[in-house]
């Protein structure tokens, strides 16, 4: 695919990946008013632990997808329904399991029953919207993907508030609302891939365990990495402290949602240039996402005192410090997944699960150790060691691959130090607002001048 065409693909699913998440974001001012401290933190506890069972429970069969569209062309509605049967079968062992052991399950996740059915009822169809965004990626399809992220995100705000009011249980009505949109849109495609697909195969179950497996392993990982922090801050600190690093944690990662949009356009690109091997196409074009990525970084290192105060006001002001390593952690994963892209094409999951069974096995021991000592602020520290680790393993990997020749390794470790010393820089200047005012105009400036210096290439960008 030509540079500009994939250009456009990356905004487009920018857009609409930040729309569909973005608004959930933008409106959390509403939510830290409406719901209490506690209730606050106990939705982020709903979510974390919402991310942690997906990925036992589907199997993550959706990562087999990226390199089965190349083998299995001719029959890809018939391999993804085959999937969604497997995943759905796993899902109903995985929660039955859970519900005939609810009392124990309860108390680790801190959840009441309901939260667990509505869990479940959420993972059964809930692959098959995922599938179908996937395979719209695939195909480059622009306006219905869009569509239907902009139109989940606004009816999943709107019910949520709807049912705060009428609700007398919020904490019930922010979950009921978040997931009633997306598990009645899954059960449309649902059926939708059912009469498309029409036969099941085992064979393609065959395909798609040896790979999903290991990966299962890789993102259960990556989600104790990920989301460890804020399940140990509750136990250890409590709900507000949980509530505090949670929002701060959120803002910065607003970063993370534009990268998974940027990945979403690249991925599918990078998996053609390999089948292809025109691995100098991909050399050409890390510069571009590397570049616009780092520069989207710094902004929100900057900005992240006012983000904290307009999301949650003067009592979340505190966590403020959370941000910058949180936002640099991102970074970290926009690197390392440009590796990991290269590992699920090549179906060698086995040591990106390892890889992050390292990471997240780092995590726990040194949250474990630093969140007493330090309260919540550790876990923003701790978190972006470990993908800093994820990072250089994941290097490691490709290069025994022999796939290390598609980026700049120079370069990266180049951009890698120049990121640390802005956090650090930036970090310090939160006590500075003059000083960090003025570092913040010459950032516009600059940025300004080279969108108009770049705004023919935007234009013909657009144009394609």
């Amino acid at each position: 695919m030509h540079e500009k065409k994939i250009l456009k693909a990356t905004a487009w699913y920018t857009i609409s990946s930040f729309l569909m998440k973005g608004i959930g974001l933008i409106t959390i001012p509403i939510f830290t008013r409406l719901l209490t401290k506690s209730e606050y933190g106990s939705y982020s506890n709903f979510q974390a632990w919402l991310s942690i069972i997906s990925i036992i429970a589907t199997l993550s069969l959706i990562a087999s997808l990226n390199r089965a569209r190349f083998d299995f062309s001719e029959n890809l509605e018939s391999y993804i329904l085959s999937n969604l049967i497997l995943g759905s079968l796993s899902t109903i062992v995985v929660f039955s399991t859970i519900l005939l052991n609810r009392r124990f399950f309860c108390d680790i996740f801190q959840m009441d029953t309901k939260y667990l059915l509505i869990m479940s009822g959420y993972l059964l169809v809930s692959p098959a919207y995922d599938m179908f965004l996937a395979l719209q990626r695939y195909q480059y399809k622009y306006v219905i993907t869009a569509i239907l992220t902009v139109a989940i995100a606004v009816s999943s705000i709107g019910l949520s508030l709807l049912f705060i009011q009428v609700l007398e249980d919020h904490l019930w009505a922010r979950v009921l609302g978040s997931t009633l949109p997306t598990i009645l849109a899954s059960i449309f495609i649902y059926f939708k891939f059912i009469f498309a697909g029409k036969k099941i195969h085992i064979v393609y179950w065959k395909y798609s365990l040896p790979i999903c497996l290991p990966y299962i392993v890789h993102l259960l990982s990556g989600t104790v990495l990920n989301s460890s922090d804020r399940t140990m801050i509750t136990n250890m600190c409590g709900n507000e402290s949980n509530a505090l690093y949670s929002l701060a944690y959120n803002i910065a990662m607003i970063v993370n949602i534009i990268w998974g949009a940027m990945n979403n356009a690249y991925s599918p690109w990078l998996g053609e240039k390999l089948n292809s091997k025109e691995y100098k196409e991909i050399y050409k074009t890390q510069y571009i996402y590397i570049g616009i990525y780092a520069i989207i970084i710094i902004g929100a290192m900057l900005v992240g005192p006012e983000l904290l105060l307009i999301f949650g006001g003067k009592s979340y002001l505190e966590a403020i410090n959370v941000i910058p390593p949180v936002v640099l952690g991102c970074f970290f994963i926009a690197i390392y997944t440009l590796y990991v892209n290269i590992e699920i094409y090549e179906k060698k999951t086995i040591g990106m699960a390892c890889a992050t069974v390292i990471a997240a096995f780092f995590n726990l021991v040194t949250n474990a150790y630093f969140i007493p000592k330090f309260g919540y602020i550790a876990a923003a520290y701790t978190t972006l060691i470990g993908y800093i680790i994820l990072y250089l393993i994941h290097y490691w990997l490709v290069r025994k691959i022999g796939l290390h020749i598609c980026y700049n390794s120079k370069f990266i470790t180049l951009m890698v130090i120049c990121m640390i010393i802005i956090m650090i820089i930036i970090l310090t200047l939160y006590q500075y607002d003059i000083a960090r005012y003025i570092l913040m105009g010459i950032y516009l400036g600059t940025l300004v001048f080279g969108v108009l210096k770049k705004r023919k290439f935007i234009r013909a960008v657009w144009r394609q």
